[in-house]
């Protein structure tokens, strides 16, 4: 995917005080980075983060949250392994993926998804849940499982637009 622009676009900070506004009510679709400081794959993701946010721009917002810094939030999200990047959209956890990846793998993966939930919207619920798909057929099939168990979970658990931790 080509960078929009010329200009650097760098993924948001998000805190506990702000994840309600930039994630739950956001317009778009959000890819939140849930990474530390001290965790050596949450380093090696970082410029992939970044990289994502500006090629990204205007359809999907990035962001990141530290979290030992917001305990809350990561807790309310149910973080038990660091990295792991979740996907919003409209307030609701649609993927998961734990684990460092490289660029490429997460932006296919990303918006293979979000082109499928908008098929599922469009009346074609559960075709992508649902199909079976070999690894010959699909070479983004590892990444694209993981994504497509946490949606699984996630419409069975929505995530409710307000819970104090």
């Amino acid at each position: 995917m080509s960078h929009k622009g010329t200009t650097t676009i760098h993924p948001i900070e998000v805190t506990d005080s702000s994840f309600e506004q930039d994630v739950m009510k956001s317009s778009l679709p959000v890819l939140l980075d849930c990474w530390a400081p001290w965790c050596g794959p949450c380093q090696r993701m970082a410029p992939v983060m970044a990289e994502l946010a500006t090629s990204l721009a205007g359809t999907v917002k990035v962001a990141k949250l530290k979290v030992d810094e917001n305990p809350a939030t990561a807790a309310r999200l149910g973080i038990r392994s660091i990295p792991t990047v979740l996907l919003f959209r409209d307030g609701q956890i649609i993927g998961e993926m734990v684990g460092a990846a490289p660029r490429t793998q997460i932006e296919q993966a990303l918006l293979r998804r979000l082109r499928d939930q908008e098929q599922d919207w469009l009346g074609e619920t559960g075709r992508a849940l649902d199909r079976e798909t070999s690894t010959e057929d699909d070479p983004d099939l590892p990444i694209l499982s993981s994504l497509l168990s946490c949606t699984r979970q996630a419409r069975k658990n929505s995530l409710p637009a307000h819970q104090d931790p």
